[in-house]
């Protein structure tokens, strides 16, 4: 009898603890599909990141280590919102777009037409100045307020970066609100706020020039860095998984050991040099190639990029140079 009463003790113990691990992981799915939900209406996102990490290699190159800081939305959000997005460098400011929002972004088709925020949602521009070799506290540009502010009427498209005689802008994009409650494509105005000053300018004392075309384009370059290991945007540098398994016998790990030590770690490098200056650009390359090899080797040069004409495969950057046609490239 009295092993019989233990059994039954036993029994219903057991149950007990099955039932409340059963209670528990049944609010945990809960909560899991909860979170699934809330963050699935979400079809633009840009992570916020602060910088856990910053060494400049000189004056005009800095390594910076991003660390996320909406981890909860980075582990719901599918990870293909994640690549459209700015994050750019000047001579003198590191800028880095950061939103999450409840529509798709862009001039055309977007689903996205409100200069409002709703709950969850935000989209700002984080603005780090550059004094000596160190970087500031980030100036966080809220971009739909600014819309609110200055043009009511009209709703965010997207955000660039335009270099103009010396100095840096941020351009916002904007669409007219269309009275019926979508939106009128096509308006094409822009807002334009100085980066120093964060000041908002007139648009017709901008001009309407194109973003710059790289020094590089028409060649090879990019190609042959990224079959190095390398991936380069004009003033952003990183290394893919097989950079980071040859980067051991490149220049910059011997030289420039802390900066080295970021982009192993996933890190960018960003070039924040003046934006014409191709001798610097090729330099900090340079840095990515082992001893006594040149990064330009075997680089092609089309015909129509070519100072004479012909095409050539050069072996140098000295000789790039001399054959590459850059009148007109800016």
């Amino acid at each position: 009898m009295v092993k019989l009463k233990r059994y039954w003790k036993l029994l219903i113990s057991l149950l007990a603890i099955l039932l409340a691990l059963g209670v528990y992981l049944g609010i945990e799915h809960y909560k899991e599909q909860q979170l699934k939900n809330y963050y699935g209406k979400f079809l633009s996102y840009r992570p916020p990141k602060r910088i856990k990490r910053a060494e400049f290699l000189d004056g005009q190159s800095v390594a910076i280590d991003w660390e996320n800081t909406d981890k909860k939305a980075d582990r719901y959000i599918p990870k293909i919102f994640d690549f459209d997005g700015l994050t750019d460098s000047t001579s003198c400011y590191i800028i880095r777009e950061q939103r999450r929002l409840r529509g798709e972004t862009g001039s055309v088709n977007s689903s996205f037409t409100r200069n409002k925020l709703q709950k969850g949602e935000y989209w700002f521009v984080n603005i780090y100045k550059k004094t000596g070799q160190k970087l500031g506290q980030p100036t966080k540009i809220d971009i739909p307020k600014v819309v609110r502010k200055y043009k009511s009427s009209y709703y965010p498209t997207g955000v660039d970066i335009l270099k103009q005689d010396g100095k840096s802008f941020l351009t916002i994009f904007i669409d007219k609100i269309s009275t019926a409650g979508g939106s009128d494509y096509g308006d094409n105005s822009r807002i334009y706020m100085d980066l120093e000053t964060q000041e908002i300018l007139d648009e017709r004392e901008i001009k309407r020039a194109e973003k710059r075309i790289s020094p590089f384009i028409g060649v090879e370059l990019y190609k042959k860095v990224e079959k190095q290991g390398l991936y380069f945007s004009d003033n952003d540098i990183s290394l893919t998984k097989e950079g980071i398994k040859q980067s051991r016998h490149w220049r910059i790990a011997k030289k420039y050991p802390k900066v080295y030590k970021i982009l192993k770690n996933g890190g960018n490098l960003y070039l924040m040099q003046d934006e014409t200056d191709m001798d610097y650009t090729a330099k900090i390359l340079q840095l990515f190639a082992p001893k006594g090899k040149d990064i330009f080797d075997g680089v092609a040069i089309p015909s129509e990029y070519s100072t004479d004409g012909q095409a050539h495969t050069v072996k140098s950057y000295e000789e790039f140079k001399k054959y590459y046609k850059t009148e007109g490239m800016e």
